[in-house]
């Protein structure tokens, strides 16, 4: 009868105590979340025990708000679900004849959209060439980029926003992540500009005011003539200005990314005789040169630097599992519509219209955000671990090397963060007192000017669940 009463007592207790530490867990979220902070900020989260496949906390976490980045892990799921052996491809196809130093024919760049493409990769087609001895080109030089749809700027994207890098056009052949880089310097009273790269295609006017009285700011503005960009600097510099970076997108990127091309054959000492242009190209058994990106490499820096350029045209490419080209955004939101199905979203809950997530269009909650890591770690672990090991580390890298930075949280924590005007989002996982894996998301949504207290307020939550200590 001892013996029975002591199991008794001991079952109530292992059932007690976890709920009394669930309790008062659910207690001091709900307090954090009842500060004067919230009185004009939309709080909505959603915590998930992966471990223990329970809910610890849910608050506003049906409300449909806009998710920002966050959008990036619908996209990234897409891809890896649907294309996950998909990769990027220029090829280089050759027409012609190698006569002595001379190429007499066409060349073709076969492009696919890839959003990491590089002059130095470029280059190293250039030096193929030279490895032949080619010292001038006879023929023309064509790109093809029939790959996407001629739709370059997302809906629901900011009139504002343009010419800002953070919001890219996107386009099939995409090169330096279609920014020009404006670096500004002060020396010896005297103000200069320079660009990056430095092109006959680019050309600045300074139009900067003085103020001593005032801070600095430098606002670009942007326009095209013919071959060239012309960035304008607006703004007003004080005594204590050194030198700036601001970095501006590139409008027309098919035609800006074929100019640079033909300017490093010039650089790199190759003469070009001959037109360059746009074609499609059927005969594909000339490849002469080829620079190919698995998606891994395009998803993770997509989720490390929350790279918008990366998230467009992912979406866009990821559409060729089951459409023909051109390929379109709107085909890959049909993917991320099938994922919603997936993981059991109603079309309802939810509004994706981008893949990056910076329209405001978007809306989601953050139960679906959560629905979407339990289907990955039940479903689908593989994914699962490519996904986790591409975001970003508390104090340590990308979007996150400069927050959570205290000891106690620097590199106990890895998400992905979702931030517009207005809006601080944070989605990922931390481990608790007991080494369970948490889901945590948290969105903070319609605040102003206080991003730093949003930012505070997810480090505390963060704080909270690592001293937690539930169900063993």
């Amino acid at each position: 009868m001892k013996i029975k009463l002591i199991l008794l007592i001991s079952l109530f207790c292992s059932t007690v105590l976890p709920q009394k530490l669930e309790n008062e867990l659910r207690h001091k979220l709900d307090s954090l979340l009842s500060e004067p902070f919230f009185a004009y900020t939309i709080p909505a989260v959603d915590i998930y025990d992966l471990t223990d496949n329970v809910n610890l906390y849910s608050g506003n976490n049906k409300l449909l708000l806009r998710p920002a980045s966050i959008t990036k892990l619908f996209t990234a799921t897409a891809a890896l679900l649907f294309q996950e052996d998909f990769k990027f491809s220029t090829e280089f196809h050759a027409h012609g004849v190698f006569e002595d130093s001379v190429f007499k024919g066409d060349i073709f760049i076969k492009c696919s959209g890839d959003p990491l493409l590089s002059e130095n990769e470029l280059s190293e087609f250039i030096d193929e060439i030279k490895n032949r001895g080619v010292k001038s080109i006879e023929g023309n030089i064509h790109a093809d980029v029939t790959s996407f749809d001629t739709s370059r700027w997302g809906k629901g994207w900011m009139w504002d926003d343009d010419p800002y890098s953070y919001a890219p056009y996107v386009s099939a052949f995409n090169l330096n992540g279609n920014t020009v880089s404006v670096i500004v310097e002060k020396s010896n009273g005297n103000i200069s500009s320079r660009s990056l790269p430095e092109s006959r295609h680019i050309r600045i006017i300074g139009n900067l005011m003085f103020d001593e009285s005032g801070v600095n700011i430098i606002e670009p503005g942007r326009y095209s003539h013919n071959d060239t960009i012309i960035i304008k600097l607006n703004g007003s510099i004080n005594s204590g200005f050194t030198v700036d970076t601001i970095n501006v997108s590139v409008d027309n990127p098919d035609k800006f990314s074929l100019s640079r091309f033909i300017e490093l054959l010039e650089t790199r000492g190759i003469t070009f005789r001959g037109n360059a242009g746009f074609d499609k190209h059927e005969n594909c058994d000339k490849k002469f040169f080829e620079i190919a990106r698995p998606i891994d490499t395009v998803l993770t820096r997509m989720l490390k630097e929350s790279d918008n350029l990366c998230a467009e045209a992912v979406l866009k490419a990821i559409s060729s599992c089951c459409n023909e080209p051109p390929y379109k955004t709107g085909k890959g939101i049909e993917l991320i519509d099938s994922l919603m199905s997936l993981i059991g979203t109603n079309k309802e809950e939810y509004r994706i219209v981008d893949g990056s997530g910076l329209s405001f269009y978007n809306l989601i909650n953050t139960e679906t955000v959560s629905k979407l890591w339990r289907y990955l770690f039940y479903n689908e672990p593989g994914i699962f671990v490519r996904i986790y090991n591409m975001l970003p580390i508390a104090g340590y890298d990308g979007t996150l090397k400069h927050k959570m930075t205290k000891p106690e949280l620097k590199r106990r924590f890895r998400g992905k963060t979702g931030t517009l005007s207005g809006v601080s989002n944070l989605s990922g996982f931390v481990r608790d007192g007991n080494n369970h894996l948490l889901a945590v998301t948290v969105f903070f949504q319609n605040f102003i000017d206080n991003r730093k207290e949003a930012l505070n307020y997810q480090e505390k939550i963060i704080e909270l669940l690592l001293k937690f200590t539930g169900q063993k």
